[in-house]
């Protein structure tokens, strides 16, 4: 009974870890596919907006991919990660109407914060003296 309770263990957290793997492994597409959902869910997109929002979104993903694997120095990946997210806000104003465009920046606040309050949560790593 001891090694069943083990392995019921054992599998729990296996589990565990390969959803948080696959979760960090969407590809681009389906990272932008995810969010034109989600904003045409949350800003009633009409059906000629909702494949220009996919495809900035899909722009958005691909770049940010690139940029996060191609870019090592922190200040500089952060730099171009806000040029690119203040080049996408261009591109959704000129798509949305204005009152889509106000819900859509408090929607990004909305997701800055989170991942900031993510971040306060992971373990920082000690530095050296």
């Amino acid at each position: 009974m001891k090694r069943f309770g083990i392995l019921i263990t054992v599998l729990s957290l296996s589990l565990g870890l390969f959803a948080q793997e696959q979760h960090g492994r969407r590809s681009p597409a389906e990272r932008a596919q995810m969010r034109t959902k989600m904003m045409t869910n949350k800003l009633k997109l009409t059906e000629t907006q909702i494949p220009k929002v996919e495809a900035i979104n899909l722009a958005f993903a691909q770049a940010a991919d690139s940029i996060r694997k191609n870019v090592s120095d922190r200040t500089q990946k952060k730099a171009q990660l806000s040029a690119l997210e203040s080049d996408t806000n261009a591109k959704m104003q000129t798509v949305l109407t204005h009152d889509q465009y106000t819900e859509y920046l408090k929607m990004v606040e909305m997701q800055k914060q989170k991942m900031q309050e993510r971040q306060k949560r992971k373990p920082q790593p000690e530095e050296e003296e």
